[in-house]
Formats: C-alpha cells, sequence, structure tokens
C-alpha cells in the first residue's frame, strides 16, 4: 500500500501548490479525515503519512506567501501552544533516547503546530473559514453515511487494511459488538475516536444554517449526519461530548442559564464528594458509561495515577509504560484512558499544565470575541467553537485522542486563534460570503 499512500501525497501536494491556500487547506483536511493515517510510506525506522507530508508543504507555501504573512496577527494562544511544543519536547527528553525523541517529535510537530499553524495562516477572513466548513460538511457527510452502514452492516470500505500498518499489523477489521450494532471505525480505526470526530463537528457544522441555499439546508443534514454518526460508534466517551454538544448548542438562546447551571454543577461534586461513600468522579463516570467495568477502570486510573504522582511529576515516564496495569486490574499494561493523566505522564505537571492553559487560552479567545462584537454571525461562531472544546475538554476525563483526531483538536484550535484574531483586527464583515 506504500505506493498508494505515496500517489495519495503527490495528488495533495500537486493541489496544495497549484491551487489558493485555502484550497489546500481544504485537500489536506480531505485527506486527514478519509484516508487512514495508519497507512504510511516507511523509509528505513521513520513512518510518515501522506497528511503529514501535505500540511509540511502547505505550510511551507504559507510562509512563502506575503499577503497570508500580512494579515496574521500573534494571539495569546499561539505563545501557549508554541511553548506548550517546547515543553512536550523539553520533558520528553529527559526520558528517551535521543534517536526515538527526534523521531517521535518530528511526527508530533508535524500532526499538531504544522496543523494548528497552516489553519491561523489560511483562515484570515469569513470567507475562508466558510469555505473550510462546507468542505467540513461535505466530508463529514460522507463519514457518517459510511459509519452507520459499517454499524448496521459490518461492511466498511477500510477492512482489511490494518495489515498494511507497519507497527501493528492487524489481519482484518475486528468490530466490537454493543446493543447489536457493530461500533463504527471507519478511517481513524478507532469507535471513540471516530466519535469524538463526529461530535467536536456537530457544532461547527451547525453555523452553515446561517448562509444562503443551498448550504444553509446541507446543515441540517450535515449535521443530523454527524450526530447519526455518534450513534453508530456506540461510545460512551463520544456520546458524553455529544450530550454535552448538544447542552451547549441549547444554552446559546438561554445565555443566562450558564452561569447558574456552572454554580449547580460545582455544587453538585462536592455534594456528591461529601455525602457519598464514593468519590464524586467515581460516581460521574458510573453513570455516564456504558460498561461498568470500563468505567471502575477509569476511575481506578485516575486514583493511581494521584497516588504515584511523586514519582513522575517533574517530566513524567515518557513512552514507556508507567506499570499501572497490575495496580488497577492485573492486567499488564496501563491503559490511558484520560488525556490529563496521559499528558501528565508524558511530560509532567509542567506539560498538563501547558495543555490546560491552551485550553482555557482557546475558550478565552472565543469568549473575547463573543463579548467585543455585535455582529451575530461572529457571536454564533465562537459560541459554536466554544461548544466543541468544551465538549472535548469534558471527554478527555475518560478517553485520550491519537490519530488523526490529534490533528482535529489542533485544527480546531487554530480556528479559536483565527476568531480572536478577526476580531482583534475590527475585520467581521456584516454581509455574508456565499460559494466556493
Amino acid at each position: 500500500m506504500e505506493w498508494v499512500t505515496t500517489a495519495v501525497a503527490a495528488g495533495g501536494v500537486s493541489i496544495v501548490l497549484t491551487t489558493r491556500p485555502v484550497i489546500g487547506l481544504v485537500a489536506y483536511l480531505g485527506i486527514l479525515l478519509i484516508y487512514p493515517d495508519y497507512l504510511r510510506i516507511s523509509v528505513g525506522t521513520i513512518d510518515i503519512s501522506a497528511s503529514r507530508i501535505i500540511v509540511c508543504v502547505l505550510l511551507l507555501r504559507c510562509l512563502v506567501s506575503t499577503p497570508l504573512l500580512r494579515r496574521f496577527r500573534w494571539q495569546l494562544l499561539d505563545t501557549l501552544v508554541v511553548v506548550s511544543m517546547i515543553i512536550y519536547a523539553a520533558t520528553l527528553a529527559f526520558t528517551t533516547p535521543f534517536d526515538i525523541w527526534l523521531e517521535n517529535r518530528g511526527g508530533f510537530v508535524m500532526d499538531t503546530l504544522f496543523a494548528y499553524l497552516a489553519v491561523r495562516l489560511i483562515v484570515v477572513d469569513r470567507f475562508a473559514f466558510l469555505t473550510m466548513l462546507k468542505a467540513l460538511a461535505l466530508i463529514t457527510l460522507l463519514l457518517a453515511v459510511h459509519a452507520v452502514i459499517e454499524s448496521l452492516t459490518g461492511w466498511s470500505l477500510y477492512a482489511g487494511l490494518g495489515k498494511y500498518c507497519p507497527w501493528a499489523p492487524l489481519k482484518g477489521a475486528i468490530h466490537q459488538m454493543r446493543y447489536g450494532l457493530n461500533r463504527a471505525m471507519g478511517p481513524f480505526g478507532n469507535t471513540i475516536m471516530f466519535g469524538l470526530y463526529f461530535a467536536t463537528m456537530v457544532p461547527i457544522l451547525w453555523l452553515l444554517r446561517h448562509e444562503y441555499r443551498p448550504w444553509n439546508r446541507l446543515c441540517h443534514l450535515a449535521t443530523a449526519a454527524a450526530v447519526l454518526g455518534v450513534v453508530a460508534t456506540v461510545s460512551s466517551g463520544s456520546y458524553v461530548a455529544l450530550a454535552v454538544v448538544l447542552i451547549c448548542l441549547g444554552l446559546e438562546h438561554a445565555k443566562h442559564l450558564v452561569r447558574p447551571l456552572l454554580v449547580i454543577l460545582i455544587l453538585g461534586c462536592v455534594t456528591l464528594e461529601v455525602l457519598s461513600n464514593r468519590h464524586f468522579y467515581d460516581v460521574v463516570l458510573d453513570r455516564t458509561g456504558m460498561d461498568g467495568a470500563n468505567a471502575w477502570y477509569r476511575s481506578e486510573l485516575f486514583e493511581v495515577a494521584i497516588r504515584k504522582l511523586p514519582e513522575y511529576w517533574t517530566v513524567g515516564y515518557g513512552l514507556r509504560d508507567p506499570g499501572w496495569g497490575p495496580l488497577i486490574d492485573g492486567r499488564n499494561r496501563s491503559d490511558g484512558v484520560n488525556d490529563y493523566v496521559v499528558h501528565t505522564v508524558l511530560y509532567g505537571a509542567f506539560g498538563v499544565a501547558a495543555f490546560v492553559a491552551m485550553l482555557v487560552s482557546a475558550m478565552r479567545s472565543v469568549v473575547r470575541a463573543h463579548r467585543a462584537t455585535r455582529n451575530a454571525w461572529i457571536r454564533s461562531c465562537a459560541w459554536s467553537l466554544g461548544s466543541s472544546v468544551t465538549a472535548l475538554m469534558v471527554a478527555f476525563f475518560g478517553v485520550s485522542l491519537f490519530g488523526q483526531m490529534v490533528s482535529v483538536l489542533y485544527v480546531v484550535l487554530g480556528l479559536h486563534g483565527a476568531m480572536g484574531a478577526w476580531v482583534a483586527r475590527e475585520e467581521a464583515p456584516s454581509t455574508r460570503f456565499v460559494g466556493i
């Protein structure tokens, strides 16, 4: 399959080099989301994906484009993203051999920082954002149709491709059954990541309701399809993210309820901690999980991580397994199903602090944008983007990101930075752009 990956990468690079940057960004997103990340081109010990090749070329093109650079405005979020990359690299250097560190960080930076910067440099106005949004709507619609078919029938366009994965080849697609349904995996190769992608897209796609025909009608179809995509994965983590998204979208028309609900949520957690014979997070995980054993494991992982914190808070354990599996349920490995714990294990307390600061700054940028303008579209856009990140921040307590979803997170963060830049430049247009 290496020749197919090479051809896909070459096609994406040709689009990047011969079209406008925003179309190149669309090509990158299409290949990132549709072509499996585990299909790589192997050069020695290095395995590089088609999306990594394309984003490198795309970013280089952006950096030599004077018009794009002139419209770029540095934001606090940009600083925190770069600082987090430095902290991740520096802490991992203490626990990892140099050759493995260099290969690992190189791939990670291409998946995260390069994707973030490409979005920040290209999405400089509403037209670029809408072009990207319309492409995501079509991509999500296709993926959702595939997810529903895969869940109901077990058939998958990606069945059997796992055997070409260089580091963990599989003989074929192995569907997990839950409630009589196959848990859809799609090109992501994982049910939870596939479901989180759909949940993340729901509020962003909902923005198309502000556009003219046919996009305002496609908005309802694409949003409903994204919801069905979440359902098709039959994953509690994805369902929790979707529930948070739907609550946030409902509160857009009742913003006065946000603070009272936050107060009730905090008081509820405190009450559970005081009155229950279990910690409040044990109760919450137990009630939101579909599998009691998995919910129990997640709460035990959190407790072991806290108990063992003095051993690894400085620079973490790095890429090696911390050996917590036997302490939790006797399994021979540790399953990191909490992204905050995973960041702490990988990079120590400074790493998770940088990660949280980055997410908080992203939320701050859209909150400030929402408060600083009376433009209805900008306010709605800020609310939708904030809903996506809020859902992910909640979901991170029960899942950890990998594969394409890591890049999706940084693409969404890039949109947060772009939103802050639009309002800072006071370039929020009063008229709507239509079409691509």
